[in-house]
């Protein structure tokens, strides 16, 4: 029930109450049989809500928490729980840490994966050249989006590639 309740609470924007929703849920966790998995889809929510709210050490916490659980129950996943930890690192300008938490993933996923897989690379590579872009590195920065079309176009996520190319846009300008 807490869960519930903290997606609603989610969807409706009260991350604060969100928040404190999923960290029941997650208490409550280890006296039901709640799976791995499930454990680690709940912090990795609260990891979410927490970072909507800037809480962003306790943020890290629940994504740690998150990739703890989830361990080896999916590539996909600890792929996109270091880029959540990258963009954590990101918000407090550490942009040389949130270049490793990218790389490794990015090492994770590889060229070859399923849509779902690319789909997580193209995040990843967008992540990349916006930290590039933001370091005034427009060149290198070019070369990880435009990875991220490709990848985006293979994945079919219209999403992904409707922000790739907004972001190229932004750094082509920077450009000239």
């Amino acid at each position: 029930w807490s869960r519930t309740a903290a997606e609603a609470a989610h969807a409706a924007y009260a991350n604060i109450e969100a928040a404190e929703l999923y960290q029941r849920a997650l208490a409550s966790a280890t006296r039901t049989t709640t799976t791995k998995r499930e454990v680690a889809d709940l912090a990795e929510a609260l990891g979410d809500v927490l970072e909507l709210t800037t809480d962003w050490d306790a943020a890290a916490e629940a994504y740690s928490n998150a990739r703890r659980a989830a361990n080896g129950t999916s590539v996909r996943t600890e792929a996109r729980l270091y880029r959540k930890m990258g963009v954590l690192r990101e918000h407090v300008g550490a942009y040389s840490d949130a270049l490793r938490w990218y790389s490794r993933a990015i090492r994770l996923l590889g060229p070859d994966g399923d849509p779902g897989d690319l789909a997580e690379l193209a995040e990843l590579e967008l992540a990349y050249g916006g930290v590039r872009y933001r370091q005034g590195r427009a060149g290198e920065a070019t070369e990880w989006v435009g990875r991220a079309i490709d990848h985006a176009t293979h994945a079919g996520d219209d999403r992904a590639l409707g922000h790739a190319y907004y972001l190229m846009t932004i750094v082509e300008v920077a450009r000239g």
